[in-house]
């Protein structure tokens, strides 16, 4: 069974996004219950300012926030969504991963200057499959 939570490490002070490169702007933990699982896709959903003009989905990536290696998907945009598909993230049994968002670049800011972007992630919103 896997479990969504809260990260369990801390994520950076900064809540704004700028134009740095490779920013995380959010955080999320799932952990692997009574055995192994490997989380295969999920969505995000977004509200606030406009995924569509902030960022492309080429810049968008999920990363193990322990070790930051970026893990596999492809990331789409749909309406104010983000989806990640085709994923082969395998979480151990017993073990919580904390998951950070993280935009590589952003477009032009100008236009969102004093508005609010923010993600969820619902547990229904997740696929994953037990492992062993």
């Amino acid at each position: 069974m896997l479990t969504l939570k809260n990260a369990t490490v801390a994520a950076p002070a900064n809540d704004k996004i700028s134009g740095t490169t490779n920013q995380e702007v959010g955080r999320f933990a799932l952990t692997a219950q009574g055995g192994s699982a490997r989380v295969t896709r999920l969505s995000l959903g977004a509200s606030g300012a406009s995924l569509w003009g902030l960022v492309d989905p080429s810049s968008i990536e999920l990363r193990d926030a322990m070790t930051d290696i970026r893990i596999a998907g492809t990331v789409a945009l749909s309406g104010s969504n983000i989806f990640v598909n085709g994923m082969t993230d395998d979480i151990a049994r017993d073990t919580t991963q904390n998951i950070k968002i993280v935009f590589t670049s952003v477009n032009p800011l100008d236009a969102y200057y004093g508005q609010t972007l923010q993600l969820s992630l619902n547990p229904s919103d997740i696929t994953a499959v037990n492992i062993g």
